[in-house]
């Protein structure tokens, strides 16, 4: 499913992009940078009382995002790729789309998938969720737009529909999570977009702003250029 026949009626500035086009042309002349911010791992703190199988179950599922972070340790893509014989990036994000059954048949790859698995049972890791902003990183780029002059910001659904204007830093404070949620601010200058079945979150604004979120939260990715796209993998 694409955005693409709904793209006259919907303000595209409250959205993820459309998976067929590149990104930067589906924005064009509303955002002029796109950060493709790759979700991280988790790993669970020696000190929880949890273990992986626990955060598969609605004990963890259903608590709030306090309880993520004070279990988990966000890691990094590249630390995946220095423990496995992945060679890239590509191959991971193949590895985990190929896990949610996310990609055509030509074009899984079940020994990038298995190998992925075999480092994430060694080292007590979850892999990223898809289609949302991670839980462990959404007070840090909450943050980062707060520090941009923004007290509020937007929570809409993946159609751009309007769910509801919080304050950001209340929205810190309680807990809250806002999983497979897009966010954006009220002048809609800034986006920050999922894909339901990706495992990143995007960074849509000007350069100056993306830079500025993208280093204050601690972000690790790539910017998109003029050819990328939601599955840029497989390019």
């Amino acid at each position: 499913m694409t955005h693409s026949s709904l793209n006259s009626e919907i303000d595209k500035r409250t959205i993820c992009s459309s998976d067929d086009i590149p990104m930067l042309e589906f924005y064009k002349n509303l955002f002029n940078s796109v950060f493709v911010s790759l979700n991280p791992f988790l790993r669970i703190k020696e000190t929880s009382k949890f273990t992986t199988d626990d955060f598969w179950n609605d004990e963890i599922e259903n608590e709030e995002k306090t309880k993520v972070i004070e279990n988990t340790n966000p890691i990094k893509w590249s630390e995946i790729l220095f423990l496995s014989k992945l060679e890239n990036i590509n191959q991971i994000d193949i590895a985990l789309r190929t896990g949610i059954l996310g990609l055509k048949k030509e074009f899984e790859n079940k020994d990038y998938l298995k190998e992925l698995n075999r480092i994430l049972e060694q080292n007590n890791m979850l892999s990223p969720s898809e289609g949302c902003i991670e839980e462990i990183q959404q007070n840090g780029i909450l943050n980062a737009i707060a520090k941009l002059g923004y007290s509020t910001i937007c929570i809409g659904t993946e159609f751009g529909d309007l769910i509801e204007t919080r304050n950001i830093s209340e929205l810190i404070d309680s807990g809250t999570s806002i999983y497979g949620k897009n966010l954006y601010t009220e002048d809609k200058n800034i986006l920050i977009s999922v894909h339901w079945d990706s495992f990143q979150t995007y960074i849509c604004s000007t350069k100056q702003n993306v830079e500025r979120i993208v280093k204050e939260a601690n972000l690790e990715g790539f910017y998109c250029g003029e050819k990328t796209e939601i599955y840029w993998s497989l390019k």
